[in-house]
């Protein structure tokens, strides 16, 4: 005679556990991978900055040690507010040895700050970035503008050359020197997230005639509150949000006659070490 095995089965108890156990490791788990994404994002966007940095070395070098400027007008030797010229950045001027306008675009913050309407009166400056030539449209990067100055914009509305452009012989500190870093556009009427520095706030763009100076590009902190950033040497680096970059400048960064930091994390990363400091607009 054959016995008859009786068929087993979870019980209600032992499949209630056997869901808990799976949603614990889940909670454990899938943090650790959203991390792990993100710090792989992280490392694609160091790389990114790194040759855009790449690119302004290789650009320098065919300019006899000159830094592109930050802004130009392609049909003039000025930019002149309300002519209704074409104006390129030094993002254009290194096109040719990016070959890539998808370096300029981060992992996580994309599509970034939207050069084409960085200019919103059109009696300031028509365009931004050859939006209309294809060049480019965004960019999640944002120049240091004491090292990328801007003397064909202080020729078109100042009608003198306040800050020339910078030649690398200059560049006493070139590893800690900033080009590029992970940025966002902010205008007058943003208001200053609580996480910035009392510093930042009070620098914020208080004007609406500022569309374009340092005021308006602050550090963004898209990855494990840090900021990816390129340096005039060529590396990339990883600095933490609320850590310092320690070198400073003999004046330019508020009391004019007085030493000060160079950089200020976040918000401020323009400036030369040793040279000219902080600035904050123009």
């Amino acid at each position: 005679m054959h016995l008859m095995r009786k068929a087993s089965a979870f019980t209600l108890i032992e499949l209630l556990v056997v869901i808990a156990i799976i949603a614990i490791l889940a909670a454990i788990l899938f943090p650790v991978f959203a991390q792990a994404k993100l710090a792989a994002k992280k490392s694609s966007d160091l790389s990114n900055v790194k040759q855009l940095g790449l690119a302004t070395i290789m650009y320098t070098s065919d300019a006899d040690g000159v830094y592109p400027m930050s802004v130009y007008d392609t049909q003039a030797a000025a930019l002149t507010p309300g002519s209704g010229h074409v104006v390129a950045t030094v993002y254009d001027v290194l096109m040719p040895f990016m070959k890539n306008t998808g370096i300029l675009q981060s992992p996580v913050n994309s599509p970034g700050i939207d050069f084409g309407g960085a200019y919103p009166d059109p009696s300031v400056l028509t365009r931004v970035g050859l939006v209309g030539q294809g060049n480019f449209k965004y960019a999640s990067y944002a120049p240091n503008f004491s090292l990328f100055e801007d003397p064909a914009l202080e020729l078109g509305v100042l009608g003198q050359v306040v800050a020339p452009a910078v030649n690398e012989t200059t560049l006493s500190q070139v590893s800690s020197t900033v080009a590029f870093f992970t940025g966002r556009y902010v205008t007058k009427s943003d208001q200053a997230p609580a996480r910035y520095s009392a510093y930042c706030k009070a620098n914020w763009p208080q004007s609406a005639q500022e569309l374009f100076g340092t005021n308006n590009f602050p550090g963004d902190d898209v990855y494990m509150n840090g900021i990816n950033i390129a340096w005039a040497d060529g590396h990339g680096k990883f600095v933490a949000w609320n850590g310092s970059i320690p070198v400073t400048s003999p004046s330019g960064c508020g009391a004019e006659s007085a030493p000060c930091s160079t950089y200020h994390m976040p918000c401020d990363l323009s400036g030369i070490p040793d040279g000219s400091g902080s600035t904050w607009g123009f």
